[in-house]
């Protein structure tokens, strides 16, 4: 595997994304990259009156204010899971797209990113979803799938 330079993290704010978020501070190989924590909002197509006009939602005005909320987030995230002793570049990004999981792969393009981080429901089966299986199979870069697994004495 080449030397990792620019890794992409997806966050969902569920409760099981951000219990494993934990697990980057365990991620010593990603000290020195340039690491973005990105949140992908999925837009609603709506029809709107007799004219059968579609609408998106949210509207503009409401996503600048969404945008605004998630990278104040996603930016006290990063500042508390960046891997311990980081002194790379942290980046926050809140997008918005009628498909999430294809933006995410055109963010970790656009960025030129070589390692992707994805981080799976704590569940005792293994089942990564749409989200994690479409990157697997049409992103570029190398995927790392992180869950905390349930101790079987529990």
């Amino acid at each position: 595997m080449k030397k990792i330079h620019t890794a992409v993290i997806g966050i969902s704010f569920d409760a099981d994304c951000l219990e494993n978020l934990n697990l980057l501070i365990e991620c010593s190989f990603l000290k020195e990259v340039n690491l973005h924590f990105v949140h992908v909002s999925r837009l609603q197509t709506q029809l709107l009156g007799d004219q059968l006009m579609e609408g998106v939602y949210p509207e503009s005005e409401t996503q600048l204010i969404i945008e605004q909320a998630v990278t104040a987030k996603l930016d006290e995230i990063a500042q508390k899971h960046a891997p311990a002793l980081f002194n790379g570049v942290l980046h926050v990004r809140c997008l918005f797209s009628l498909s999430p999981k294809k933006a995410f792969k055109d963010y970790a393009d656009k960025v030129g990113a070589n390692f992707l981080i994805l981080l799976a429901p704590q569940e005792k089966k293994i089942n990564f979803g749409s989200f994690i299986t479409y990157q697997t199979h049409h992103s570029k870069a190398n995927l790392l799938v992180l869950r905390r697994t349930h101790d079987s004495n529990s």
